[in-house]
């Protein structure tokens, strides 16, 4: 349900004026707007013949210098064929301090991936989905959370990240 701000009136809340509870909301807002970023993907995106890393056109977020995050999303990928599959990593600014992700696919409780290491996804001839997590402390360079994907095994057969899969950032 989305959310709708309150304009407080005199006299609502005995003993809070409406101008505290006005600038309250106001506040509350900030706070959740400046701490959590989501992005949804609006249309499917393509790879055929390919198994050179790229950079999603849209599961990016920008991240700022000195601050920690944690993320987590949903990809959804799909292809008609059992042979291309998919790998896929996340880059993020240099020179960080600490952080690594993890997916469904690498298994509950494995080690942390690093950065710009690729895991993969065996798609069957069929849409699957991998829930990805992890966090980041980064660095003194601004930069972004970047999605990278590519074909596991180049093929003449698409494979797709379909349009809903989503990143939500913590930070």
């Amino acid at each position: 349900m989305p959310y709708t701000p309150t304009t407080w009136n005199p006299g609502i809340a005995p003993g809070i004026s409406a101008a505290n509870l006005n600038n309250l909301e106001t506040q509350y807002d900030q706070a959740i707007a400046d701490t959590l970023v989501r992005v949804v993907k609006t249309a499917d995106e393509s790879i055929v013949s390919s198994e050179v890393m790229q950079n999603d056109d849209e599961l990016v977020i920008p991240v700022a210098a000195n601050t920690d995050y944690a993320f987590m999303g949903i990809i959804v990928a799909q292809s008609a064929s059992a042979t291309p599959g998919i790998d896929y990593t996340f880059t993020v600014p240099a020179a960080i301090t600490e952080g690594g992700w993890q997916d469904t696919q690498s298994g509950t409780g494995s080690t942390l991936i690093a950065f710009a290491t690729e895991d993969d996804m065996n798609l069957g001839a069929e849409t699957r989905a991998t829930v990805i997590w992890g966090y980041l402390q980064n660095g003194a360079n601004a930069g972004n959370l970047q999605f990278q994907w590519a074909q596991k095994t180049s093929n003449g057969t698409a494979t797709t990240v379909k349009a809903g899969s989503y990143l939500v950032l913590y930070g």
